[in-house]
């Protein structure tokens, strides 16, 4: 297979997508490699990462409410999450020969970088704490289905603060997307 994209100073113009299949028939899996410099992650593209965080979040999300449902209260269910990622963050990112991802570097330690950096990825895990600790309070009481669609509308957020602060463009596409975004959180708030 192969997708092309527009060509940009940041993205390849073109990515090679492969087929993987599953052992025991379960079908397949499809992984994009990006041709060329930019995207990041070690030669895997922005959307294959893109997916795998959308099926890894879909599977977060029903373990959330399954412990919920089995009986830890919200801030128990949020505790134990935090202490999966901290014990998981640590074997995710080992030291490795793999190729730093884009806008990364392997020299040096993490704090010769930029202060306003840190800073700014230090406030990104302190909202990022905060917002898991209002989810698993909303799960409690809400479908996890129309939870995780309502929680996961800050896109439009996003796009707003990123064009405001970091002058990323604001095309019609995207303001597209935005409107179904919050049409779609809206179906599942009142289903």
């Amino acid at each position: 297979l192969w997708f092309n994209q527009p060509a940009s100073s940041h993205h390849s113009a073109a990515m090679v997508a492969t087929q993987t299949p599953l052992p025991a028939g379960g079908g397949s899996v499809v992984a994009v490699a990006g041709q060329g410099g930019g995207g990041g992650g070690g030669g895997t593209s922005w959307l294959v990462n893109s997916g795998y965080c959308v099926l890894l979040y879909g599977l977060w999300e029903f373990l959330a409410k399954l412990a919920t449902v089995r009986g830890l209260s919200a801030s128990e269910e949020a505790i134990m999450n935090k202490i999966g990622f901290f014990v998981g963050m640590p074997l995710i990112m080992a030291p490795s020969s793999a190729p730093s991802s884009a806008g990364g570097s392997s020299q040096g330690s993490w704090l010769s970088r930029p202060k306003d950096a840190i800073l700014a990825s230090f406030l990104s895990g302190l909202a990022s704490a905060f917002a898991s600790l209002f989810q698993s309070r909303a799960r409690v009481g809400g479908d996890a289905s129309a939870v995780s669609a309502l929680c996961a509308s800050y896109t439009p957020l996003t796009l707003l603060l990123c064009a405001l602060f970091l002058k990323e463009k604001v095309t019609k596409n995207k303001l597209l997307g935005m409107f179904f975004t919050l049409i779609g959180a809206a179906f599942f708030a009142r289903s």
